[in-house]
């Protein structure tokens, strides 16, 4: 009852990272984001869903926990597919100026400088900000790196690439949210798409990366990008 209270009321919302031009909602009362997904990454999670949500139990269980961006459901409305999911900025409040970036761990067109008050940055504009320094988090009964790592092995397990680590510093408050995101993304998706553009082109060009090399790039780089303690 108080899920379907909350997502009984919302308003258009300026998503918190991603270069996605999906429709996001957030809901009157500021718990859920509600994001417009298309047909293929609808159907992508609906394919693996019943293992997500036994990962997020078992994780529970054994008081494991997890960064991945919460989802608690996935909708067809009149054609359109919608998820809802958790809002990352619910515990932080609407300061403006929380910092934002978006971060996959890849410099290759990973840049939006000169990055404007509120828009969201990405790895190149982290490390151009952090003058290539990284950042120091303080965190509390989470074990961070063995979280990341379970993580994103359940995501590779998933043929899922492309997901990202969103982090939001408050600096005036020295609190740091994060969470991932975008992880509705096939390996298989993207290999297709390649496949057409070698076609149309008659070139080849860099293959995507698969989902373990993906999750490998991605743990190797964050380590570059925060030092953690307890």
């Amino acid at each position: 009852e108080a899920f379907l209270q909350s997502i009984s009321g919302m308003k258009i919302f300026a998503p918190w990272g991603g270069k996605s031009k999906a429709g996001f909602f957030l809901t009157n009362d500021q718990m859920f984001v509600v994001k417009e997904v298309s047909k293929r990454e609808f159907k992508n999670f609906i394919t693996f869903c019943s293992d997500y949500f036994i990962y997020l139990s078992e994780n529970f269980s054994k008081r494991n926990k997890s960064l991945l961006c919460l989802i608690f459901g996935a909708f067809k409305i009149y054609g359109l597919r919608y998820i809802v999911m958790e809002n990352l900025t619910y515990a932080l409040g609407s300061s403006p100026d929380i910092k934002r970036y978006d971060l996959k761990g890849s410099e290759l067109n990973r840049l939006t400088s000169p990055l404007q008050k509120g828009a969201v940055g990405l790895d190149t504009d982290f490390l151009i900000e952090r003058n290539g320094d990284p950042l120091w988090i303080k965190t509390k009964e989470l074990d961070f790196w063995d979280t990341l790592n379970r993580d994103s092995r359940f995501l590779a397990q998933k043929n899922v690439v492309d997901y990202s680590l969103v982090i939001m510093l408050d600096s005036e408050e020295k609190v740091c949210a994060m969470k991932i995101i975008d992880y509705l993304r096939s390996y298989d998706f993207f290999k297709n798409v390649e496949s057409k553009w070698k076609t149309i082109r008659n070139q080849e060009k860099p293959t995507i990366i698969s989902p373990e090399e993906y999750r490998e790039r991605f743990l190797n780089n964050t380590r570059k990008y925060f030092v953690v303690s307890e």
